[in-house]
């Protein structure tokens, strides 16, 4: 009886272990993460810090675009494109969304070079 019970335990395990290896590789954005630095500006603040063509706050606030963006095309395949491009469509997003985030928009933007 403890072989039995000993082998089912080693099964149930296995399979348990499968099932969480699974759920961590494959549901990779079902779950909460913390965004960081000037993503969580809102587009209102990225309007009114690219009218400062060469403060700190416009330069930051791309900055932080350019690495996610980067960091993303680290995982899944984008279209090409530059800073302008960037820049531009950013633009037209937040004057639209000035409430969004800047992530929010920089969704939005990846979504597109995704297509």
């Amino acid at each position: 009886m403890n072989k039995r019970i000993t082998g089912f335990v080693i099964l149930w395990l296995i399979f348990n272990i499968f099932v969480w290896q699974v759920k961590v590789f494959a549901g990779a954005g079902d779950f909460d993460y913390m965004i960081y630095g000037f993503g969580t500006n809102s587009c209102g603040k990225w309007v009114q810090d690219r009218r400062e063509k060469n403060s700190y706050g416009s330069f930051s606030n791309t900055a932080w675009v350019l690495g996610y963006i980067s960091a993303t095309g680290y995982y899944i395949e984008l279209k090409k494109t530059d800073l302008a491009a960037i820049e531009y469509w950013l633009d037209k997003y937040c004057a639209a969304h000035p409430l969004k985030r800047i992530k929010d928009a920089t969704d939005s933007l990846i979504m597109e070079l995704k297509k």
